[in-house]
């Protein structure tokens, strides 16, 4: 049995946001089986715990349902996302701090036209629709991190196992660094879509400032 519902078009679409969606809200058929898909034309936002729910350390593997969104893009927010404190000024340091949130969820992704790799390439050529795009859902252990490459098609990130050639899931202790440098800086209140500040609200003094 599929139920569904198609949404009634009342102006111009933009996107679409699921909210509430902790373990236990997302809608499952009247005999609480099966799961609950998403599809959307349009980009989607994921806000919050979706289907785990992070008072209960994320998975409970018997209280899920089977969830899924295809949509042209996804976007994940964060347990502690603001719209109002995020857009107003998002330039301001701290005014978007994250905080941790769980998904159990596939998202899915259409196939796209596959283009030939370039001759002069040494990267790994999975293409557009290979086995880095459609994989098994990950369960991300808990003190580990899922690291995602800037090069989605060819990236050996932790999608892939170590014995793989992979990252593999990544352990929070690993994460160490250190601020080296100032590399530019701007007054508060500067923004990318206000050149004239680019120039007016320039810090010169903190330029190329390096850390002690």
């Amino acid at each position: 049995m599929t139920l569904a519902r198609k949404n009634r078009v009342s102006g111009a679409r933009h996107v679409l946001r699921l909210v509430n969606g902790a373990r236990g809200n997302v809608p499952t058929r009247p005999d609480d089986k099966g799961g609950f898909t998403v599809a959307s034309e349009n980009p989607v936002y994921i806000l919050g715990d979706y289907n785990a729910k992070a008072a209960d350390n994320g998975f409970v593997d018997d209280q899920h349902a089977a969830a899924a969104v295809i949509a042209d893009a996804v976007t994940l927010l964060s347990n502690n996302w603001s719209d109002n404190v995020g857009w107003t000024n998002p330039t301001a340091p701290g005014s978007r701090i994250g905080k941790t949130t769980w998904y159990r969820v596939a998202i899915a992704g259409g196939k796209n036209i596959n283009f030939q790799e370039p001759t002069w390439s040494t990267a790994n050529d999975f293409g557009t629709d290979g086995e880095l795009d459609n994989t098994d859902m990950f369960v991300v252990p808990e003190g580990h991190y899922f690291m995602m490459g800037d090069n989605r098609d060819n990236s050996s990130d932790s999608r892939v196992p170590p014995e793989a050639g992979g990252v593999g899931y990544v352990p929070a202790a690993n994460l160490v660094g250190k601020a080296q440098i100032i590399l530019l800086s701007w007054n508060p209140g500067a923004s990318i879509f206000k050149p004239w500040t680019w120039l007016f609200d320039a810090r010169p003094s903190r330029f190329f400032h390096v850390l002690q």
